[in-house]
């Protein structure tokens, strides 16, 4: 109210004038000063009071209309809530029967599946339990293969090294397979292109047939001629045929007898190499002792063994004995030949007589092979040609043969220079192949000769 706010100033007011009062003295101006702003302090707040009672009337007015509101609100909203709860236990007492209702329906479900479950359950267990039993069962079995498998593979690990072996073998031997494989096929090729070749034969030959048919048919006279040249025919095949086995006689007994040779000429190989070795190595023992005693100096150092890296060797002086040295065109004695040159001289023959051709090294493919001349007195030299019949050329040859067997000059040792030199002379390998170039065409000449006579017979005839 105004009075207390006026009570209030002049409490204040005084307070200040005892504070000034006890504090210290102030001027007349200052105080006069002070009074003026008390005076118009209380005209200001005059003015206030008036515009805060006005101010109070209108906030009781509305307080008043409010305070109304309230009540109809508050109304409004009990019955609202009224009715909420009204309904919400309507709803709520709806809402638990149909709860009921579906927990009764899933209790139900729910104890038909757990029957069910349980049913399934039993059987899964039955089922379980009997399948325990087979896989105890089975398992006591596998502990008992597992046992023997253990005995068998140590059986296998056993084994392993020997299959690993027969596989090397194998291996080995599938190569030699592939290469004969490869032989055979290349043959298969060559025998293909001689099988298409006989086809076209055969269907010219079909023709001819054909054209031989029809002329059969218009000439009966002409197949008459036809059956006497057949019969002819046939006696010249016949003819052919027993000139034929009686060359492949004569050349089997030729061939077993260059066998024979040829192994007898080995075996002399071997003899005269060991009996070599033994007495260089007797020597060279000898000379040893010597130079051990102090009567000689010592021997240059000689393996007695097959080495790479060694300089000399028994084995290099045994190669030394199939070269030559006499010069082409001279006369050689066959017995001054050693045993590796003879059987070197077989191994040519042989070819020749299988047909095959020449090294170009040694001859040249424009000139003519020369052929080989036996003397009486067991030289053999070269000539430009053979003459005579094929008999007397397979007289030489089988002579040459049995030139060619008799014993060679051995290997001797010399104590000069304690190497080892054999007695035989040496030359290049085209000598030696001019030496028995007679005796390769002998079969060929005897067969050639043996059936142009047999032909010239049955002409004849």
């Amino acid at each position: 109210s105004p009075t207390s706010d006026e009570q209030k100033e002049d409490r204040h007011l005084k307070k200040k004038a005892k504070g000034k009062k006890e504090g210290k003295q102030e001027s007349k101006a200052d105080k006069e000063s002070d009074v003026e702003k008390a005076k118009a302090n209380a005209a200001l707040w005059e003015l206030r009071l008036q515009v805060t009672g006005q101010s109070l009337t209108e906030y009781q007015e509305a307080c008043h209309k409010l305070a109304r509101a309230n009540e109809q609100l508050t109304g409004q909203l009990y019955r609202a809530e009224k009715d909420a709860i009204d309904i919400t236990g309507h709803w709520q007492r709806q809402l638990a029967a149909r709860e009921e209702k579906w927990l009764f329906c899933l209790y139900c479900k729910l104890f038909r599946q757990l029957e069910g479950a349980m049913y399934s359950a039993f059987k899964e267990r039955d089922r379980l339990n009997e399948a325990l039993k087979y896989h105890v069962k089975e398992s006591q079995d596998l502990h008992k293969l597992t046992n023997s498998l253990a005995k068998e593979n140590t059986s296998l690990a056993l084994n392993k090294d020997m299959l690993q072996m027969t596989v090397k073998k194998n291996e080995a031997q599938m190569e030699a397979q592939n290469q004969r494989l490869s032989e055979l096929r290349a043959k298969v090729v060559s025998l293909e292109k001689a099988l298409v070749l006989k086809a076209g034969e055969l269907e010219l030959q079909e023709k001819k047939e054909k054209m031989n048919l029809v002329t059969i048919q218009a000439s009966q006279v002409e197949l008459e001629k036809l059956q006497n040249v057949l019969a002819m025919r046939e006696k010249e095949l016949g003819h052919i045929k027993q000139l034929a086995s009686t060359i492949v006689e004569k050349r089997r007994e030729l061939e077993e007898f260059f066998h024979e040779a040829l192994a007898h000429v080995k075996q002399e190989i071997e003899a005269s190499r060991l009996q070599y070795k033994k007495e260089a190595l007797q020597g060279y023992r000898w000379r040893f002792r010597e130079a051990t005693a102090g009567k000689i100096k010592f021997p240059p150092i000689r393996t007695f063994h097959k080495s790479l890296h060694s300089t000399n060797s028994v084995y290099s002086d045994m190669e030394a004995a199939v070269t030559w040295t006499h010069p082409p065109g001279s006369k050689v004695q066959i017995s001054d030949l050693t045993w590796e040159q003879k059987e070197q001289v077989l191994r040519l023959l042989f070819a020749k007589m299988n047909r095959q051709r020449e090294r170009a090294a040694w001859v040249a493919p424009e000139k003519k092979p020369k052929a080989l001349g036996a003397t009486g007195s067991g030289e053999m030299e070269v000539k430009g040609g053979v003459t005579g019949c094929g008999t007397c050329i397979h007289a030489q040859s089988l002579g040459t043969l049995h030139q060619l067997r008799q014993p060679a000059p051995r290997l001797t040792h010399q104590d000069g220079c304690g190497q080892s030199h054999a007695a035989l002379s040496r030359c290049p390998e085209r000598c030696a192949h001019k030496l028995v170039q007679s005796v390769l065409l002998v079969g060929i000449r005897h067969h050639h000769t043996m059936v142009l006579g047999s032909l010239q017979y049955t002409r004849s005839g």
